[in-house]
């Protein structure tokens, strides 16, 4: 499965990377270099999707159908369990296995989406826990074509949807997961990935709300064919709500397989030319938060509160500090996640100052 994603990229790095100006509720995005279930990542699709709503509210986007970004709930809320009286909306995969919806049987569940809602989920890589002994050990995999790059940069297919719950649009996703590749020895299952240089090809296809699940679709969702940099990573990427630049480094030189990271910068490089700003404030119970390219990291655990209502503002979700339980088994339904909705302690907006994104000349 795949619990836990990075990614710590400005938004211009993304929508640069891309080749992207449209960014649909681009305050809600929370960089993080340890992202996990109910975290809002930004998430490429088509403006003009099959679902009559979304059709409707994006009219206004230019003719041919192009690529957007939105920023998407990790944490699949599907449409018809919303509004149901015995769910409400507390349905929320957070992986959906791949035979799921290309078996003789797919899942009711994703019988419309798979067809009309599918989507690329924009990470830095994934982490995942191998147990060793009576320890689980964390490590950290991304394409390893991407040791060229300043940093590195991956797709994930997924599915998403939208839901009104109590008059708040929510959108949200679910990563897709295959059985793991012949190098990935971590874990039995993997997150299907897609490579934004070489797979542009594919990522047209997969992102063609006009085309139903079909075998070149069905072919697509398949162990990742190339190699992967993976490296193990230290345990405090273990906790929730807890984000620092280490979590992505090798936590020994002899833990990596293709260890670019070492010489790699912890920031994207300016793309004005100015060296990256970084400063630390103390907060009011004395931890320490430090600034890098007006991100903020806050380099002590996350103190939350705990609620069991949902808060009218989609927005504020809540985050446990608490150690992650990885199970080892992986069933068929093993990859569905509760995550629920609630309220933390942290300002409900971005650190990332709103701004609208103008395509390059």
């Amino acid at each position: 499965m795949c619990g836990r994603s990075a990614l710590f990229l400005e938004p211009i790095f993304i929508t640069n990377r891309l080749g992207l100006s449209t960014w649909i509720d681009q305050e809600r995005y929370q960089p993080s270099y340890n992202v996990s279930p109910s975290y809002y990542q930004p998430v490429i699709t088509r403006g003009l999707g099959n679902n009559p709503s979304q059709s409707d509210r994006q009219a206004y986007q230019q003719p041919g159908n192009p690529k957007i970004i939105r920023s998407m709930k990790w944490g699949l809320i599907p449409s018809w369990a919303a509004n149901d009286p015995k769910t409400g909306g507390k349905i929320q995969p957070v992986n959906i296995r791949d035979d799921s919806l290309t078996g003789k049987n797919p899942k009711p569940m994703f019988k419309n989406t798979r067809n009309t809602q599918r989507c690329l989920v924009v990470a830095q890589g994934f982490y995942e826990w191998k147990r060793e002994g009576k320890t689980k050990v964390p490590y950290f995999s991304t394409p390893a074509n991407q040791e060229d790059k300043d940093v590195p940069f991956v797709l994930f297919g997924a599915l998403y949807d939208r839901v009104l719950i109590a008059g708040h649009e929510i959108y949200s996703y679910a990563i897709i997961t295959t059985p793991a590749n012949d190098q990935f020895n971590v874990h039995d299952r993997m997150p299907l990935i897609f490579d934004p240089e070489l797979d542009s090809e594919a990522i047209e296809y997969w992102l063609d709300p006009k085309t139903p699940m079909n075998d070149r679709i069905k072919n697509m969702m398949t162990p990742f064919k190339r190699k992967l940099t993976i490296y193990q990573v230290p345990d405090s990427v273990n906790r929730a709500g807890v984000s620092h630049p280490s979590m992505m480094k090798p936590l020994n030189a002899k833990s990596t397989l293709l260890g670019f990271f070492q010489n790699a910068k912890p920031s994207p490089k300016s793309l004005e030319g100015s060296k990256p700003v970084r400063s630390s404030i103390k907060t009011e119970d004395g931890s320490k938060i430090k600034k890098e390219n007006g991100l903020k990291v806050k380099e002590e655990p996350i103190d939350v509160a705990e609620t069991k209502e949902e808060s009218s503002n989609d927005d504020i979700i809540e985050i446990k500090d608490e150690e992650i339980e990885i199970s080892d088994n992986d069933s068929e339904d093993s990859d569905l996640i509760e995550v629920k909705l609630g309220k933390r302690s942290l300002s409900s907006s971005s650190p990332i100052e709103k701004r609208k994104i103008k395509k390059e000349a």
